[in-house]
């Protein structure tokens, strides 16, 4: 097969994992936009940074992922501009069963399947604690990652008689090179150069490693701040968040770390930790009852029943609260008819 269609190949499959994560990944920004109170900042809701937050002065811009117990940070998103804005990562841990795909048998081979999520699907989406880190800091992580990434891939050019002498001396090579693209990448974006989906590098970052830097222990802590440029005054906080399921007592956790207090405290006077819970006991709840609704044919498009229902869902689908009690007012329609 020619080079050009593999990679035409490669760019469809990645275009497709890219619709069904689009609506968990749209679920978390939304949740992460009602908790704090931020604005989308993307260009057609796609390019650039993803949130912002105007209260503070000057802008305050973040990224947003979630996962299960990790998320991919590609090179390209660590560009940030070099001003008084300060720029953040903001992880959030997903907390629900949301299978995105499902298995076929194929010739006798068991074979993965994506699985598109259906708005009311997404509304049994759920989130759980929440990390906020500096982007100089992912950017560190990157640099130490991927530098250990290659090291374990070539340890075996060290040795008497070979390349390196030490694993040490081949770490700090890799290392400066790694560095040297990251700046390279960094210095396109600033001009506005576009990268090529096969050109960008991506690198996992686990919860795990991301609470040890925050809390300034463990093994990823360690070979983190062996970094000459990795800053050693950092601050840290944490305060309870939203509840992680409705039908417990049990909240989540909102872990920060920054140069200074000031963001930090400012930040956490703003999380809406009422609204949330009551907008997930909005969510479960209706779930069941949007499903039972749909059954006994609310269907037509022009139906004004079906116009309520489609109101409900698309509010709750974006985490914003519904102002009546749920469904109150299709039962009284329905009773009336």
């Amino acid at each position: 097969m020619e080079e050009s269609l593999i990679k035409d190949y490669k760019l469809l499959a990645f275009q497709e994992r890219l619709k069904v994560h689009a609506k968990i990944s749209e679920s978390a920004q939304n949740y992460i936009r009602t908790l704090f109170g931020f604005q989308d900042n993307r260009e057609n809701r796609v390019h650039g940074i993803d949130l912002r937050d105007i209260s503070f002065s000057p802008y305050l811009y973040f990224e947003a992922k979630e996962g299960l117990d990790k998320i991919q940070i590609y090179d390209t998103q660590l560009h940030y501009q070099n001003n008084d804005s300060r720029s953040y990562l903001i992880m959030v841990q997903r907390i629900d069963d949301i299978k995105t795909y499902y298995y076929v048998l194929e010739k006798g081979k068991k074979r993965k399947r994506l699985k598109y999520i259906t708005n009311e699907e997404s509304l049994l989406l759920n989130f759980g604690n929440i990390l906020i880190l500096p982007l100089e800091v992912v950017e560190e992580h990157y640099i130490a990652q991927r530098t250990k990434n290659i090291v374990a891939y070539r340890i075996d050019e060290v040795g008497r008689g070979k390349r390196f002498n030490s694993s040490h001396n081949l770490s700090t090579k890799v290392r400066e090179k790694v560095r040297k693209e990251l700046e390279e990448i960094k210095s396109r974006r600033n001009l506005e150069e576009s990268v090529r989906h096969d050109e960008r590098i991506k690198i996992d970052f686990s919860f795990s490693q991301a609470s040890q830097i925050i809390n300034e222990n463990g093994s990823h802590y360690d070979l983190i701040r062996k970094s000459k440029t990795f800053f050693r005054g950092y601050r840290h906080n944490m305060i309870r968040g939203p509840l992680l399921y409705p039908s417990s007592d049990q909240p989540s956790y909102i872990y920060l770390m920054d140069v200074d207090d000031i963001v930090m405290n400012h930040l956490l006077s703003r999380i809406s930790v009422q609204e949330i819970n009551e907008i997930k006991r909005q969510r479960f709840e209706s779930y069941e009852e949007i499903k039972k609704l749909r059954k006994i044919g609310f269907k037509h498009e022009g139906d004004k029943k079906h116009i309520n229902l489609e109101n409900i869902l698309d509010s709750l689908v974006n985490w914003r609260l519904y102002g009546e009690d749920l469904f109150s007012h299709l039962e009284r329609e329905e009773q009336a008819f």
